[in-house]
């Protein structure tokens, strides 16, 4: 699903008129290597690991998880105990 959003965003300029063009700017994943490497197959600027962290900074423009897991998991795990 997160690989379909990534052509969704690199295409929704030709496809709508809109005021600016999406950007990739990072992609967090489970580990460095494989957010490096996604980074590397659709064309991030940037990767981390430490998705944490761009949550608490306000640095989100879209949660894509494992099935299973839902946003409110994902808010609770930057939230902490």
């Amino acid at each position: 699903m997160g690989k379909a959003h990534v052509f969704g965003y690199a295409s929704a300029q030709k496809v709508f008129d809109l005021p600016m063009a999406p950007v990739l700017h990072t992609v967090a994943d489970i580990t460095e290597e494989r957010a490096a490497s996604a980074a590397d197959a659709f064309g991030f600027a940037h990767s981390t690991a430490d998705w944490q962290t761009m949550i608490a900074a306000g640095e989100l423009g879209e949660i894509r998880g494992y099935r299973g897991l839902h946003c409110e998991d994902y808010m609770a795990d930057a939230e902490g105990p």
